[in-house]
């Protein structure tokens, strides 16, 4: 049952996070970034890797830092490769924090990088002490669109929250990125990282993602990467093509749509790919997969074996409200507190190291015709949404 637990409504706060603007080639936006965050950039630096170190799953990777640097040389010439914009980005983001290259590619994985280690080499706990330790501390991202027919006055949105370190929060920012060429783009992420979806670009694409797990790990591109590039996209076509045609590193879901109302949930593998289309103008999904070809070996689950609850439950209370959908109730939908403490209003479990614990970060709704970013920090249950929009509109 749904348990009643922070504020529910009464004294709710509204927090407002920095707003950055960079501008100019991806270089010069990555120095710009890097300057502009310097000093929370390296504070988060030395937290992400002590998660890295010396956390457990789904934090910890269980290398050692001299050994993450040699995965980070690795992973450089893989951008490189693959993403060269995006590797000018980085180096960018290197000369203006003062970090190395190799710590602030690092920057880039400390939660998709697990997904690599977990897709490539499996667990490195018994199971039976891991699902003894998920039980507490379980939770995840939770992600949806909504198409015209569905919302009053025929809007389009596509958000999700993003559960991660609760410490975390204190470095996430509204990031508006306006590029020599092609699309602005207007996003929450911490500053230091390339993009953690959550966002939209000027040319009315939204982007949301979660975390999977499946037994294909390669070598390739990770979400953070891939996500930067998907935001490139002028179209939805284009948008889509670029999540599946990557060289994808491991899996992650990708939730697409555009101002007119296409959207699409994308599961996918390092090397496969199932589309699933919107039912009833809804779409839904949190960390695991729904396609049934995937689902036996389906290795996020036993990492969130709450993912199936949060997915459909979100549904529901949306389908609640079809045909008069607006931000206020989907923010609502996102207040639930159903199977507590790992519900999609997430907070952190007393007694469970800060480093190892999770609660909701942030929750993102875009409204794509509006081209308005509505965020709140969590717990949802207690704070307002702040409103963003890019700085020339």
């Amino acid at each position: 049952m749904s348990q009643p637990v922070g504020n529910q409504g009464v004294g709710k706060r509204a927090v407002r996070f920095p707003f950055v603007t960079v501008s100019g080639s991806d270089y010069e936006m990555g120095c710009q970034i890097g300057e502009d965050r310097r000093e929370a950039i390296r504070a988060m630096y030395d937290e992400v890797l002590f998660a890295m170190v010396k956390g457990r799953p789904p934090f910890g990777t269980g290398l050692t830092e001299d050994q993450l640097m040699d995965e980070a040389r690795r992973y450089i010439s893989t951008v490189e490769a693959f993403a060269p914009t995006v590797a000018d980005e980085l180096r960018g983001m290197s000369a203006g924090s003062g970090l190395t290259l190799e710590q602030t590619y690092v920057m880039q994985v400390p939660f998709a990088g697990c997904g690599l280690l977990m897709n490539s080499s499996g667990w490195r706990e018994p199971a039976e002490t891991l699902s003894t330790y998920l039980a507490g501390t379980a939770g995840g991202c939770t992600t949806f669109s909504v198409t015209p027919e569905v919302t009053a006055g025929g809007k389009v949105f596509v958000g999700q929250t993003c559960d991660y370190l609760p410490h975390y929060k204190k470095y996430w920012i509204i990031l508006e990125k306006i590029p020599k060429s092609g699309p602005a783009t207007l996003n929450a992420t911490p500053g230091g990282v390339l993009a953690w979806g959550n966002g939209m670009n000027s040319a009315g694409i939204g982007l949301e993602y979660n975390l999977l797990g499946y037994p294909d790990a390669k070598y390739g591109l990770t979400p953070f990467v891939v996500g930067r590039m998907i935001f490139n996209a002028t179209t939805f076509e284009e948008a889509v093509e670029v999540a599946l045609r990557t060289e994808r590193a491991s899996a992650w879901n990708w939730m697409i749509a555009d101002e007119t109302g296409r959207t699409c949930n994308l599961e996918t593998t390092a090397l496969e790919h199932e589309m699933i289309e919107p039912e009833d103008g809804i779409l839904t999904h949190a960390n695991c997969y729904l396609t049934d070809r995937f689902t036996k070996e389906d290795l996020s689950v036993q990492l969130l074996p709450d993912s199936p609850v949060r997915t459909t439950r979100l549904r529901e209370l949306l389908a609640e409200r079809a045909g008069s959908l607006d931000v206020d109730y989907v923010k609502s939908c996102y207040e639930d507190h159903l199977g507590f403490p790992a519900s999609i209003c997430r907070h952190p479990v007393p007694d469970v190291p800060t480093h190892e614990n999770l609660d909701t970060n942030v929750l993102v709704i875009s409204d794509l015709q509006e081209r308005k970013l509505y965020v709140c920090p969590g717990p949802v249950c207690e704070h307002e949404l702040v409103d963003y929009t890019f700085s020339g509109s």
